[in-house]
């Protein structure tokens, strides 16, 4: 409920009436600049002023407004028919002011007086009582588990970070945070990475606080060999696959086979696999993307089939000599 609705019609009454007298303050204006100040008062203004203060004394007394009512009363009490233009003005001026300022003041302290009784009458229900301390309760214990699961998950945030940046091959991976692009980062290409040796780290599954543009620039350096999936020509996906290429990377490109955009111009002459969201086309995707990093570890200088055999006559070399 808003505050204007929290009035009552009565309190509407009184803000008409108060426009009514602003109304009634210009005409005197007008007068003022015809007349001596200490000109009386037209007997039709004079009428209409006393039925306006009197409306307004019997509004704020049906309201409960009791102290703003007296207010009015004394008001009233000045009000006589030989009373003068400026006098008149001024009476006006001094009545708009206070209930400008005065009524809104007095409608919230009402409210404050209702809910202060309310919550009374609530202690005073030991039922009610119980069910507030359980759910205060309940309050408490889901705040700490939230609490608790936000430092987990910032824990293995953080370790999948290390992880990354301390591996010999490094993937990082760009793609839509969308659930409908899991079975692609969990069958296709986090599996890939997995069997070809790379840590990878897939940009979206960060959010730390301290995560900012600048550190998934670093890890994009950082990169042996970046993924991006252009699905749906996502604005952030182009944004870092635009920054991975400025920086001299030949990323594996990726696309939905079904994909109803057009491939941007900007990487169209970039090759790029389709894939069909269905298990065989994520077993294929798989495929792929293993040749793909396959090829990146022989251009490493690191063939994962004859990566034990090397480090074997490496170390009987170190023993004959």
């Amino acid at each position: 409920m808003s505050y204007d609705e929290e009035f009552s019609e009565e309190d509407i009454r009184v803000r008409r009436t108060r426009e009514e007298l602003e109304n009634m303050y210009r005409k005197l204006t007008s007068l003022l600049s015809r007349h001596k100040p200490n000109t009386k008062i037209p007997p039709s203004l004079f009428f209409e002023l006393e039925r306006k203060l009197s409306y307004v004394h019997h509004l704020l007394g049906m309201r409960g407004y009791y102290s703003e009512a007296s207010v009015i009363e004394k008001h009233l009490s000045r009000l006589h028919r030989d009373i003068s233009l400026v006098e008149a003005k001024e009476l006006i001026d001094n009545i708009n002011n206070f209930l400008l300022y005065s009524l809104p003041k007095a409608h919230l302290e009402k409210r404050i007086r209702i809910i202060e009784h309310e919550l009374a009458q609530l202690r005073l229900q030991p039922a009610l009582q119980k069910k507030v301390a359980k759910l205060e309760e309940d309050l408490r214990k889901l705040r700490m588990i939230s609490a608790i699961s936000y430092e987990e998950n910032e824990k293995k945030q953080e370790d999948m970070l290390k992880k990354y940046k301390s591996a010999e091959k490094k993937v990082f991976v760009i793609m839509p945070f969308d659930p409908m692009f899991d079975d692609v980062w969990k069958g296709g290409i986090k599996r890939a990475c997995n069997t070809e040796g790379f840590a990878c780290l897939r940009v979206d599954k960060i959010s730390l606080s301290t995560w900012i543009t600048e550190d998934i620039e670093k890890c994009i350096e950082m990169a042996d060999v970046v993924i991006a999936d252009i699905t749906g020509n996502n604005p952030n996906v182009m944004f870092e696959l635009g920054w991975a290429l400025a920086k001299g990377k030949k990323p594996i490109v990726i696309r939905k086979q079904d994909d109803s955009n057009k491939v941007p111009f900007d990487v169209q002459g970039i090759r790029y696999i389709s894939y069909l969201n269905t298990w065989s086309g994520i077993e294929k995707l798989y495929a792929d993307i293993c040749k793909f990093l396959r090829s990146t570890s022989e251009i490493l200088g690191e063939k994962p089939t004859e990566k034990k055999k090397d480090e074997k006559t490496s170390k009987e070399k170190t023993e004959k000599s």
